[in-house]
């Protein structure tokens, strides 16, 4: 018998469950700063549904780094 009990501990199966998630969910808007935590939620979400179906949201305020702004603009 094999044992998969630690498929729920292996975070590549939990990433593939993520991505899986967000292709059900639809097109979205991600805020994205430019700094690591939300370029990686944006790949991701590009990765699951697809650049069409994303769109990359920035918004100045005054919680935005000043070095980030300028990163996340293309």
């Amino acid at each position: 018998m094999h044992d998969d009990t630690h498929l729920h501990d292996d975070p590549s199966v939990l990433a593939y469950r993520r991505l899986r998630r967000l292709a059900e969910i639809g097109p979205a808007a991600v805020a994205y700063s430019g700094g690591a935590d939300s370029a990686l939620v944006l790949a991701a979400v590009v990765r699951a549904l697809g650049p069409a179906r994303v769109l990359a949201v920035t918004a100045v305020s005054e919680s935005l780094a000043s070095g980030e702004q300028s990163g996340s603009v293309t």
